[in-house]
């Protein structure tokens, strides 16, 4: 049995060893969910890209409790 994503999670896509921490999770009006990971710092400093994919292809790695601040971030 699939262990559910949480965002916090660290995961890995089964088909192209993308890992990282879900830090999103996109509900399409069509029915598909989408998780987004961002991989780790590179030794450079710099932060890569994030990538987007459907959920049944992803899977935890390690289930990790993280706390939502409750403090808005922008938008309206």
């Amino acid at each position: 049995m699939k262990k559910e994503i949480k965002l916090g999670d660290k995961v890995k896509h089964i088909h192209t060893g993308v890992q990282g921490i879900a830090v999103a999770r996109t509900t399409y009006l069509s029915g598909c969910d989408r998780i987004t990971i961002q991989p780790k710092v590179k030794k450079d400093g710099t932060l890569g890209e994030s990538y987007s994919f459907d959920e049944p292809e992803v899977e935890v790695v390690e289930s990790k409790n993280v706390k939502k601040k409750n403090q808005r971030n922008g938008g309206w």
